[in-house]
Parts: structure tokens; sequence; C-alpha cells
């Protein structure tokens, strides 16, 4: 949540300077945004990847805690990867 935050703050920051004040549809700009950045990622990480991961390395690995080490490593670069495809793609369909 702290992440999200910070990114949030930053991002209304710049909007502000951006805009010469914040408005309403700033702020909603900001908020389609960081959706349209994590909102993928976010879904893929929590819902699909992360438990795969979680779940399955244990199997192959035979120690516990290097299998959960690999396995949340592992989800990271998952999480990364879409979020910097959606950042991009945003950057190119949301030109503001």
């Amino acid at each position: 949540m702290v992440f999200y935050s910070i990114i949030v703050y930053k991002d209304l920051k710049s909007r502000k300077i951006k805009d010469v004040g914040l408005s309403s549809l700033g702020f909603l700009k900001v908020l389609r945004n960081i959706i349209v950045e994590f909102g993928p990622a976010e879904y893929l990480d929590s819902f699909l990847l992360r438990p795969f991961y979680l779940t399955v390395f244990p199997y192959f690995i035979s120690s516990y805690s290097l299998a959960i080490l690999l396995a949340s490593l592992t989800a990271e670069i998952s999480y990364y990867i879409p979020t910097i495809i959606s950042y991009e793609a945003r950057k190119k369909i949301f030109r503001d």
C-alpha cells in the first residue's frame, strides 16, 4: 500500500505542476494511469502467478526456505514485466 501511495503522491505532484493546479480531471487522469499501469500486473501477481509459484516451487526444491525465496523472486520478476509493458503502452496511448 505504501508503494502505491508514494507513486500516487508523486504523480499528483507532477500533475499539479503540469496543469498549474490540480483539478478533478487531473486527479482522475492520475487514477486512470495507476489502474492501467499496475492493474493487470497486480491481478496476475495476486491471483495467478504468486500462488502458483509458492505452491509449485517447494515440490521441486528440497529446501523449503530456498523454494519460497526463489518463488518470491520469480513472482517479483513476473510482476514487473507486465508493469513495464503497461507503462510503455500507457505512455503511447494516453499522451497527457
